[in-house]
């Protein structure tokens, strides 16, 4: 299919031309004027649908109506800044179950915690997996979901598609992590294999998906966490490889990344610990590959402390997306980093006058900044 002219001016975004642009020159190394800023104000809460209270958290991802109040509140209750654009995400299971349910595994979702749980089966990896099927009741609830949210956002924002690839946590989480993790020092290819297939079945679904979006008019993708790409877009992810070696990511890990990536415009890897910190030269390896998102735990969040971690993932070639909870944070990374090839994220704000008053402080401070 060919791919959408990339010219909507969705309607909640001013400027939105421009700030298409310099989101376009981030994905290809041409931003000059200065770092990516995600800025977003939150503004008064939209009403409702109703929902029945009784639902489970897992019903309700099921149900046209939590999914467009969850957009109205994407981009409905907030104003978006700088280079910010409203994008509605759509999520099932917390973005993880995709590859299962598209398996034929059932999950629960705890009603507390909202921890996830699979059913389970320790000779998951020695099975024939099941083929895509559009028609499967999963694939067209999804698409049900989807056709309600175009009717109900249209062009006032963009809708995305499903995002999330982690072939080898999906394995993990159905097989049992003790059980999967013995399975792969023993079996070490027919892991790699299985991990190709929910990658390819995956993206059956995910492609069926995007068609749609396109021929509606959409096409840009984005994820859980903040970027807009003109193109197919994941948040690939190897959660399970905290528990590995070097060696065993590389081994294992990698022609899984490879294979996700191979499918996609643009991608960027979901660096969800410090311990993955000796993953870097691994990641190199994988060339479609174009950035990494810094999602390292919050208690452990010490920009100043990781600032040459970073600058070396910058130089070897990478995009980084980089949380950033205050204006020191920020300037800290441009001061050390430079203004290319980044985008920073900030926490919602919920005053408009602060959130420009940031934004005139950087631009400030970035010009100064001559690399």
């Amino acid at each position: 299919m060919m791919p959408p002219e990339w010219n909507t001016e969705y309607l909640l975004k001013k400027n939105c031309s421009v700030v298409r642009k310099r989101n376009r020159n981030f994905w290809t190394h041409q931003l000059s004027e200065g770092p990516l800023l995600h800025i977003k104000v939150k503004k008064n809460p939209r009403p409702k649908l109703m929902l029945d209270p009784h639902q489970s958290r897992k019903d309700l991802e099921q149900n046209e109506n939590w999914h467009i109040n969850l957009a109205r509140q994407q981009v409905f209750e907030h104003d978006f800044l700088a280079d910010s654009m409203p994008i509605v995400n759509v999520m099932f299971g917390r973005d993880i179950t995709n590859m299962g349910r598209l398996s034929g595994y059932d999950f629960q979702i705890n009603h507390r915690s909202e921890f996830i749980s699979f059913e389970k089966n320790p000779d998951f990896l020695f099975e024939d997996l099941v083929e895509f099927n559009k028609n499967d009741a999963f694939v067209q609830q999804v698409l049900k979901i989807y056709t309600a949210l175009k009717q109900h956002i249209g062009f006032l924002a963009c809708l995305g598609p499903p995002t999330t690839a982690d072939a080898l946590t999906t394995m993990s989480m159905i097989m049992g992590t003790d059980v999967f993790l013995r399975y792969l020092k023993k079996y070490p290819f027919q892991v790699i294999d299985k991990a190709i297939q929910l990658n390819r079945l995956y993206y059956q679904f995910y492609e069926y998906v995007y068609d749609h979006l396109s021929l509606w008019g959409y096409g840009e993708s984005s994820s859980w966490f903040p970027v807009f790409a003109e193109g197919k877009f994941d948040s690939v992810r190897s959660d399970i490889s905290v528990m590995l070696s070097e060696n065993m990511f590389m081994e294992i890990s990698l022609p899984a990344l490879t294979d996700a990536c191979s499918y996609l415009d643009y991608s960027m890897f979901n660096f969800d610990s410090v311990d993955m910190i000796r993953f870097i030269p691994c990641l190199t390896e994988v060339k479609k590959l174009d950035g990494i998102y810094w999602n390292i735990e919050p208690w452990k969040y010490d920009i100043e402390e990781y600032l040459p971690t970073l600058k070396r993932m910058k130089n070897l070639g990478f995009l980084l997306a980089i949380p950033c909870p205050n204006i020191h944070d920020a300037k800290q990374i441009i001061k050390h980093l430079g203004k290319e090839d980044i985008l920073l994220e900030f926490p919602t704000f919920q005053n408009q006058d602060q959130a420009v008053d940031i934004i005139k402080q950087l631009t400030t401070f970035t010009s100064y900044c001559f690399y």
